[in-house]
């Protein structure tokens, strides 16, 4: 261990690259079975590096060490004395240091994260991408995707939770804060020959799941695989939608026609060619050739992946446009809304979706309606 942080502050020449040997110094006192001793012998290392050390670089380095020891897991659990002193110790170094804002910053850091990290409990080892990160005390950054398309950057340290963020989030997108709980960040995993989904736990740490795609893009059966994560913001209890009611509708919009596009929708025929024509309505209103020739460029942006190859490409165009041109001139949040409405004639989606309503009067009452539990075999 102590090899590992002499050659990450170049103290020994370097075997690997830099993070792989700060990873090793870090992972073994993360192991909850080896108890808080060589969590205490990492603090006390990097201590020494700081306290021992002429070379500015290397002085640096060690630095960085003790800042990605505080984004991971305390000096010790049972031994508040020497977490104190570890803080007393940060204080006084910035005060002797006021002349050198790094020196000062360094300490101010270690110390937010120190007391943070407290709060949490840390699993995974930082990836090299929060290290890179951590080097430079600033915070992660990561686009949390819509289903739109669209996407936002976000900005969070080491110990702060999905639930912290998504709050975030939430009051960025403008949506009413009583729904938070209705919404969740759903990671997709595209392994090109699979695609992985799953909700992650408002208690996880963002920086966790970092590491766990790290962890997993080295696996050596990926290792020849193009694997992309992302994290999206998905609706996960569905509610009722006001007409005034327009970035829920989007929302709720563009998250169906995620499912609807991937073929997750067991619709009648009928159903689809509606669904199709009003998703091309709400792009190009009556515009009827600038339609057409957008659906027949662009046939698979409206038919389900499972369907496209059941029908003759032109049988699809016809009855889209069929119905397309059938239909009324509607807004585009009206042609959102009503695929909402039509997506709901899904016997699937009505089966294992909960939807509820929200009574506003004094207190909250959740009714949960059309909630079925199947087993299946």
């Amino acid at each position: 261990m102590t090899k590992d942080l002499l050659m990450y502050t170049r103290e020994k020449n370097l075997i690997n690259d830099s993070f792989y040997h700060a990873r090793k110094f870090v992972r073994l006192p993360l192991n909850q079975q080896v108890g808080d001793e060589l969590k205490e012998e990492a603090y006390i290392q990097c201590l020494k590096q700081i306290k021992e050390n002429p070379d500015p670089q290397k002085l640096d380095l060690a630095w960085s060490t003790l800042c990605i020891l505080a984004s991971s897991y305390l000096p010790s659990t049972s031994n508040n004395r020497l977490f104190h002193s570890i803080l007393n110790h940060l204080f006084v170094e910035s005060k002797l240091n006021a002349f050198n804002p790094k020196i000062a910053q360094r300490c101010e850091y270690i110390y937010c994260h120190l007391y943070n990290t407290s709060i949490v409990n840390r699993i995974e080892i930082p990836s090299k991408k929060e290290m890179l990160y951590i080097e430079k005390m600033r915070p992660i950054i990561l686009p949390i995707y819509l289903f739109s398309g669209d996407y936002i950057y976000f900005s969070f340290e080491s110990y702060h939770t999905i639930k912290d963020i998504k709050q975030n989030l939430i009051i960025k997108l403008g949506i009413n804060p009583m729904r938070y709980n209705y919404f969740g960040f759903y990671e997709i995993c595209d392994k090109e020959d699979v695609i992985e989904e799953r909700f992650l736990d408002d208690s996880r740490l963002l920086s966790d799941v970092l590491s766990v795609w790290e962890h997993t893009e080295n696996l050596e059966e990926n290792q020849n695989k193009k694997i992309d994560f992302k994290i999206y913001l998905k609706i996960k209890y569905y509610y009722q939608i006001g007409d005034e009611d327009i970035d829920t509708i989007s929302l709720s919009y563009y998250q169906i026609l995620y499912k609807f596009l991937k073929g997750r929708l067991n619709m009648e025929e009928k159903y689809i060619i509606s669904l199709s024509a009003l998703k091309l309505l709400g792009e190009f209103s009556i515009n009827r050739e600038l339609a057409y020739e957008n659906l027949d460029r662009k046939l698979e942006n409206y038919i389900p992946s499972n369907l496209f190859n059941t029908n003759p490409r032109q049988y699809w165009i016809q009855k889209v446009m069929e119905f397309y041109t059938n239909l009324t001139d509607y807004s585009s949040v009206e042609a959102q809304k009503n695929f909402i409405d039509i997506s709901m004639k899904d016997p699937l989606t009505n089966s294992h979706q909960i939807i509820v309503e929200v009574f506003n009067i004094k207190n909250l009452y959740i009714f949960v309606k059309n909630h079925i539990f199947q087993l299946t075999i």
